[in-house]
């Protein structure tokens, strides 16, 4: 990487703009875009997250962390969200 030492990518935390319904055993990672809405950014999240469906991938530009062991996150809990 050239000498490159910050790899990872940036992480933020946002509000989630929408509850997701699911518990999480496992951790989670969900396709979305940021969307500000008057000075608030929130996270959007993309239809048919499914495993190997790639199509959620169109407009991604952040992927959402939902812990292992969580229960359902509720609209309006921020979250830690990644850059993509």
């Amino acid at each position: 990487l050239q000498g490159i030492t910050d790899v990872l990518p940036e992480s933020m935390k946002l509000v989630l703009k929408h509850s997701y319904g699911k518990p999480s055993p496992k951790q989670r990672f969900v396709r979305g875009r940021m969307l500000v809405e008057d000075g608030v950014a929130y996270f959007v999240e993309n239809d048919k997250q499914g495993n190997g469906v790639v199509s959620s991938f169109i407009g991604c530009d952040v992927l959402a962390e939902i812990p292992a062991g969580s229960d359902p996150v509720e609209k309006g809990e921020k979250i830690t969200a990644y850059r993509m």
